[in-house]
């Protein structure tokens, strides 16, 4: 039998790896050092990977003793007079309360009454669990394993998500400016992020100060630079195959720890919820393994379980290991993501929060201790905040809490049934006294975050209007997880077969990754025939030219090893560069972009628009030929200096 270390030593590895990786990015990036830096960084993670995987001992009792198992389920339906008329009574108004608060939502995205309903909800079921002698739910502690077997059961696990990821594609416009920093890396090896690579205008700033926390862009630059493979290559097959196998040793050690030897079925439950969350761009499917060529992908995927199993575990133990794991789980998701720096802390509050509110003077003090986890983002923050404070979002309006649950919940009945857990949660109390933390969470959540009155100041103060990142820091998949496998584990056939059931269902269904992804062998997650056009306009135009194109195009030429300049990659990058470009530069660029999205060009636009490609000096314009563009550009080709007319696919290249 394989041994369990052999999970435990990937899982620190990668930890021990990622979090000096991280740090030495961060001291390299804000002090924009030089390529050759990186090759010290790389040298000095790997020196701390194999010394945290020395160490894998020390983490073992984390995960592998008996102190984090969940107890086992039995469902008991005492007599309805146990309860009293008072808790029926209460009980039934807040659920009429909630079925109009839960088609308010669903209707018309009205929030506020569905989030009263859920506040009012969780501070009666705290109430009234005082008075519920026999509980509902009853709990008896699992039997201690004999063996768990864990090393087997990650090869399977990682031999999944590697299948998984490998014969799934999801292209992401966001690799525009994410691979563009890599490729500029390589370009501009004197100084990293110490100013543009994409638009070619010399000494134009770097786009947004958060990204300098971000190490895995660098990673990607340097791993390229040492094989020779092109940034893409290197970005979405190597470090997704790596990611795939150190994330797999983290959900099988955390499912260990949970579920003892029946960690595998219930690691599996856990893919399998990720799979059926698949259905919305901001959904937690949508950022989990299709995307690892991502490092937002990976922090939610893995990093925010972990976050909350180690905040959890350290404050209730009062374990030393914990905390320290924890404070380095911080550090690799701020290298994973930029939006690490509020939702990891925020993982972490929202699950210490229960148990400072629940528990003794002692565990409170424990829980104070979390302030020295968080430390290191705080200082990230300080530092961003007073020296370099980050651009405008290029998302102009925050919306309504009501309709990021759209985004984030997905398909109509997903939509419907994240509503039911989450007022189910807010009356977890009234189950078991025991289960007054899940109450506690959810009023917790309601009340800081998803706060109607509070949503407008998050988008302007903390998301850049992206507040749908918040609810990164609830591990939903997990939780949905945890509770399969507490059903599963209580080992009655009829439950584990409607667990069975309900999860496959939801996979089959609409809004799962069967109908939302591009199956097929697929290394690189890339549009075709977008990427293959963007390659051959790229080749075709000057080194130091510019090049004007439709998105769908201009999004990936960015991407490219020795890629051109563009006008702009994304249109909605141009509102975040509106405080570095000068008025005329970003009036120009506006107008130019304009030619590609205009139904008409009148006689003025076409002057204006002349007007602002000249002062670009744009050497290159890719049209499509059934757009006005197409006819505008051939009327004005002598008058703009275009010699050379090449057909490519429904398009026609424009080149001096």
């Amino acid at each position: 039998m394989l041994s369990s270390r052999l999970p435990l030593m990937v899982f620190t590895f990668g930890m021990g790896f990622l979090t000096v990786w991280s740090i030495a990015v961060h001291v390299i990036t804000f002090n924009t050092l030089p390529f050759g830096s990186l090759y010290v960084a790389g040298l000095t993670a790997l020196i701390g990977g194999f010394a945290a995987s020395a160490l894998s001992g020390a983490v073992a009792p984390l995960f592998l003793s008996e102190r984090a198992r969940l107890p086992r389920m039995d469902l008991h339906l005492p007599a309805a007079k146990s309860y009293g008329g008072k808790i029926w009574i209460i009980t039934g108004c807040l659920t009429v309360a909630f079925l109009y608060g839960a088609l308010t939502q669903y209707k018309t995205s009205a929030f506020t009454p569905f989030w009263l309903v859920c506040m009012i909800s969780a501070v009666a079921a705290l109430m009234l669990a005082r008075d519920v002698k026999t509980p509902v739910l009853r709990f008896t502690p699992q039997a201690p394993d004999a063996s768990l077997g864990t090393g087997r059961g990650f090869l399977v696990v990682a031999a999944l998500m590697l299948v998984f990821y490998f014969v799934t594609s999801i292209p992401d416009a966001d690799d525009s400016l994410l691979l563009n920093m890599a490729v500029g890396a390589g370009a501009n090896r004197e100084a990293l992020y110490a100013a543009d690579t994409m638009l070619g205008i010399p000494d134009l700033a770097f786009m947004k100060s958060t990204y300098r926390l971000e190490a895995f862009q660098l990673l990607a630059a340097l791993i390229s630079d040492m094989t020779g493979l092109q940034v893409i290559q290197s970005a979405h097959i190597v470090i997704p195959a790596l990611i795939c196998i150190w994330s797999a040793s983290i959900l099988s050690l955390l499912h260990a720890a949970l579920f003892g030897r029946s960690f595998l079925a219930t690691t599996l439950f856990h893919l399998a919820w990720l799979a059926a969350l698949d259905g919305a761009l901001e959904s937690y499917g949508y950022h989990a393994i299709p995307r690892f060529f991502h490092g937002k992908a990976a922090f939610v995927t893995a990093m925010v379980p972990l976050i909350a199993f180690l905040t959890v575990f350290a404050v209730r133990h009062r374990n030393i290991t914990a905390f320290l794991v924890l404070g380095a789980a911080m550090i690799v998701s701020l290298g994973l993501t930029a939006n690490a720096l509020y939702a990891a802390p925020l993982t972490a509050a929202l699950c210490v929060a229960p148990m400072f509110l629940l528990g003794d003077m002692r565990r409170k003090l424990t829980s104070l201790g979390l302030v020295l986890v968080i430390l290191y983002p705080a200082a990230l923050a300080g530092v961003l905040i007073f020296f370099d404070p980050p651009e405008p979002s290029e998302v102009e309006a925050v919306g309504q809490i009501g309709g990021m649950f759209w985004g984030l919940l997905g398909a109509n009945y997903s939509h419907l049934a994240g509503l039911c857990l989450m007022f189910g949660a807010a009356m977890a109390a009234i189950l078991n006294r025991d289960l007054r933390f899940i109450s506690v969470y959810v009023l917790v959540l309601f009340a800081l975050i998803l706060n109607p009155y509070l949503w407008d100041f998050y988008g302007r103060a903390v998301t850049g209007n992206l507040n749908s990142r918040l609810m990164w820091a609830v591990p939903v998949p997990f939780i949905l997880a945890i509770l399969a496998g507490v059903v599963w584990t209580s080992s009655v056939p009829l439950r584990r077969t409607l667990t069975l059931v309900l999860i496959g269902g939801f996979v089959i269904l609409p809004g799962s990754v069967i109908h939302t992804a591009q199956w097929g062998i697929a290394g690189l997650k890339i549009p075709q025939p977008d990427y293959a056009i963007a390659q051959q306009v790229n080749g075709m135009t000057q080194q130091d030219g510019l090049i004007l194109a439709p998105e769908e195009i201009s999004t990936w030429i960015p991407t490219l090893d020795g890629a051109r300049a563009v006008v702009e990659g994304r249109a909605i990058y141009l509102a975040q560069r509106k405080k570095q470009l000068s008025e005329e530069e970003y009036a120009n660029r506006a107008t130019a972009l304009g030619l590609l999205t205009a139904d008409v060009i009148s006689a003025d636009d076409a002057d204006a628009i002349t007007q602002a490609l000249r002062a670009l000096d744009v050497d290159a314009i890719l049209v499509p030929q059934d757009h006005p563009a197409f006819a505008f550009v051939s009327d004005r080709q002598a008058e703009l200096g275009y010699r050379t007319r090449a057909p490519i696919d429904r398009y026609v290249l424009f080149v001096e």
